[in-house]
Formats: C-alpha cells, sequence, structure tokens
C-alpha cells in the first residue's frame, strides 16, 4: 500500500500544482505497483531542466536551506542529492536531479500515474524502477542498502516476467 506521510503528501501537492515534472522512485515507488515493502523516505527524480528546475526552486527554497547565492540554475546540475527533513531532523523526502546516466524524459513517458491522496502521482514504471535500483546498488558503499536494492531488483523481476508469461 502507498503511504505517504502529511508533509510528503504536501511537497508531492505543491509539485503537482506547480507543474514541476517528477517520478517517485525507490520504496514507495514499489509501493505503488503493489510491492509489501516498508520505506519511510520519499524518493523523486526531477527532470533538470531549466524549466522544471525554475518551477521546482521555490518549493524546495521553502522547504530547505540552500547555501547562500544558491539558484535555480544548480538544480540542472546532474547528480544532485537535496534532502528535506521534517521539523524533527528525519529527513523524509530525498530529491534527485539525476540517477546515473539514465534518462529521465525516456522514463518519465513511461511512467504510471496512480490517484492517492486526491491527487495523480507519477510513479516509475517498473522497468525503469529497476534501472535505478541497478544504479543504486552499483553506486552505494553502504552494504545493506546494496542487499536491499538487490532483493527489490529480484522481486521486481520475477514480476515482470510472471506478467509476460
Amino acid at each position: 500500500m502507498f503511504k505517504l506521510l502529511p508533509y510528503q503528501q504536501d511537497f508531492l501537492k505543491a509539485l503537482n500544482r506547480a507543474g514541476v515534472e517528477y517520478l517517485v522512485i525507490g520504496g514507495k515507488a514499489m509501493q505503488a505497483h503493489r510491492f509489501n515493502r516498508e520505506s519511510f523516505d520519499l524518493d523523486v527524480w526531477v527532470s533538470n531542466d531549466i524549466a522544471n528546475a525554475r518551477r521546482l526552486n521555490p518549493i524546495l527554497t521553502a522547504r530547505t536551506k540552500f547555501p547562500p547565492g544558491h539558484r535555480a540554475s544548480d538544480l540542472t546540475v546532474p547528480g544532485r542529492m537535496i534532502q528535506i527533513r521534517n521539523q524533527h531532523g528525519q529527513h523524509i523526502v530525498d530529491v534527485l536531479t539525476s540517477i546515473g546516466e539514465l534518462d529521465f524524459a525516456a522514463a518519465y513517458a513511461n511512467k504510471m500515474r496512480i490517484l492517492v491522496y486526491r491527487m495523480f502521482v507519477p510513479v516509475a514504471a517498473i522497468e525503469d524502477l529497476i534501472l535505478t535500483k541497478e544504479v543504486s546498488q552499483a553506486t552505494t558503499e553502504d552494504r545493506t542498502l546494496a542487499e536491499r536494492d538487490g532483493r527489490d531488483i529480484e522481486l521486481m523481476r520475477e514480476r515482470l516476467a510472471a506478467r509476460n508469461a
């Protein structure tokens, strides 16, 4: 079941109102695909083109502290990850401007949209979610995370195989 904390719901509603192009990835995306997967944080992959960055920047600026001199164009830099924390200091949203060499536009074209909390949320298709997990697994230094990514990849591949059988 796809579960979001109120703060996460508000964040996605703000992205939708502003017309930001984004995809939910990670554990929450697995939940959206009906995998029984625990996930506390919300991982969001955003298009890093300048028009999208300009729509995204005020939303992030209202929710996190950027260094002095930050500009919307900073959100076009591949490889950026912005962490948004709640009032208790727990990080609850990760915003990524790229994932390895993956093509955001292609993944966005393949997205599925789910209706939750009275809003449509774009979620990475399983095939693209597998690719994001493979990048995460290959680039993390955290053995526990790499193992979890491996299990997630295996589950999603099994689902695809069953669907295509």
